[in-house]
């Protein structure tokens, strides 16, 4: 086959070169990928929320609440009482990110007690209440993850 001004000269690469494109695209995959992760990671944040109360509570009695995060963002957690038409917060409390948040896939566990002191019990009638834990997560992408949302039927005993 006769060749032409037209075509392009095939020309190979050198070993050196060819050896620095494969390890250039396999560093770009291997970021491609920790960035798919990441972006899920950053579009959910909270990735489990539980409560695990008493079935009465009472003064004294601790509330545990259990969070695994995501780790890609700070989580903010919320605690109240809730009975008819009054709530009240019995605690706050922040879950941190990750160090290196980006690269860091691995999630963050995280438990709290609270225990239930009687100033908060008394402004609350005998018997049922909600217990509602609220997980909140931090803007990213312009998009503010819902908050997730756990509660628990309880009955309040007095001493």
């Amino acid at each position: 086959m006769k060749e032409t001004i037209f075509e392009v000269p095939k020309i190979q690469d050198t070993r050196p070169i060819l050896w620095v494109k494969r390890a250039c695209i396999t560093v770009a995959g291997i970021y491609f990928v920790i960035g798919m992760i990441s972006a899920y990671r950053a579009f959910y944040q909270v990735h489990s929320l539980e409560i695990q109360p008493a079935e009465t509570v009472h003064t004294g009695a601790a509330v545990t609440i259990d969070l695994v995060s995501y780790a890609r963002n700070r989580i903010d957690v919320r605690l109240e009482l809730v009975q008819d038409n009054y709530s009240e917060t019995i605690a706050t409390y922040q879950v941190r990110s990750n160090e290196w948040a980006v690269f860091d896939p691995r999630p963050r566990h995280d438990s709290q007690n609270v225990v239930l002191r009687d100033d908060v019990l008394k402004r609350f009638k005998t018997g049922k209440v909600i217990l509602r834990a609220t997980a909140f997560g931090r803007p990213q992408w312009g998009r503010t993850p819902p908050p997730k949302i756990r509660e628990r039927v309880v009955n309040i005993k007095r001493d």
